[in-house]
């Protein structure tokens, strides 16, 4: 029906710039894919399981999402180091840098 094509006219500009990303990003990786694209496509999954009314397709896949969010409750509410990877600090002892976590 129109859901149908209407999932289907999101889901083509997608897919055509996945496979420019993907053809950039074979080995070796010319492009660094950060944020930008995890929104893009997060947002046109969104879009197409909202307007479509693919509810069930929508939850599942939320679902890893949540499995994400259950696993990181111990360093969201500090109750293990959660490294930084991109603020290294420097050791006074060693004169090396390491991984910074909350103080």
């Amino acid at each position: 029906g129109e859901n149908e094509w209407f999932a289907i006219l999101l889901i083509l500009p997608f897919i055509g710039t996945s496979l420019g990303l993907l053809r950039h990003n074979w080995f070796p990786a010319k492009v660094f894919v950060g944020d930008t694209f995890c929104y893009f496509a997060g947002m046109t999954f969104a879009v197409i399981g909202i307007h479509s009314h693919f509810s069930k397709t929508l939850l599942m896949l939320f679902i890893p999402q949540i499995f994400n969010f259950l696993y990181s409750i111990p360093q969201l509410f500090k109750m293990m180091p959660c490294p930084r990877h991109r603020l290294p600090r420097i050791d006074p002892k060693s004169n090396l840098m390491v991984h910074s976590t909350f103080p």
